[in-house]
């Protein structure tokens, strides 16, 4: 059974929108973002990003020193270097996170971060709260052809060929796909806005059992090759 506690979040009450994480390092406007999240944080109901996870757990201390996670920061959550630099903001973060979800379940969906295994779905012991939040799938520049690249993406997102253990939706972000993906209960809406992709959502009405995808193009110029 899934459990209720204070890694879930019901719906008790009527929310706008659930952010399903990563609103760090996705651009240069991050100040802004955060402000805005902040200020609106009443209309909002957050899913831990596994860039957010990553920064909150540095930034207090927990991850080691500087050194250890230089090619990290440098190369995937340079967000540490603005926080650091404006302890308003920092604090603004840290409020933000401290009122997030590893997990949002409701009675027509879950929402994670990235997609995960059935196995991992709605439970909340450390091994599924960390599959449930940063899947690792391989990138092009691991291989040496296309045609590796493309056997190794279909031996690790093979999991979705099979059904979920829950009976409502599963959506999530984190891998980033041209359009939204719709297979099998599952709904992947991280269509790549931050690279010149899409900003796209899914959308369930009170008392209905369909949802509306609704997408908007970004104001990059571009679509670029998001899964290299």
């Amino acid at each position: 059974m899934y459990n209720y506690n204070r890694y879930t979040h019901r719906q008790r009450f009527h929310f706008k929108f659930i952010l399903v994480g990563d609103y760090l390092d996705k651009g240069p406007q991050l100040s802004e973002i955060i402000r805005f999240l902040y200020k609106n944080k009443e209309h909002f109901v957050f899913v831990k990003g596994n860039h957010e996870n990553f920064v909150n757990t540095y930034l207090n201390g927990k991850r080691g020193s500087y050194e250890s996670n230089k090619d990290l920061i440098e190369g995937y959550f340079n967000s540490i270097y603005v926080l650091e630099k404006v302890p308003e903001l920092k604090e603004m973060f840290f409020k933000l996170f401290e009122n997030s979800y590893d997990f949002v379940f409701t009675s027509k969906f879950i929402v994670t971060h990235s997609p995960c295994k059935p196995e991992y779905l709605g439970k909340t012991d450390k091994k599924s709260i960390s599959e449930q939040r940063n899947f690792v799938y391989p990138k092009r520049r691991q291989f040496v052809s296309d045609e590796e690249h493309f056997a190794a993406k279909c031996e690790a997102f093979d999991f979705l060929n099979t059904e979920h253990n829950f009976n409502g939706y599963h959506i999530f972000g984190h891998v980033v796909t041209k359009n939204v993906f719709v297979d099998k209960k599952r709904i992947g809406i991280d269509t790549g806005c931050a690279d010149g992709g899409k900003l796209s959502c899914v959308m369930f009405l009170q008392d209905k059992e369909d949802y509306i995808i609704s997408s908007y193009p970004s104001f990059k110029s571009k679509f670029e090759n998001l899964n290299a």
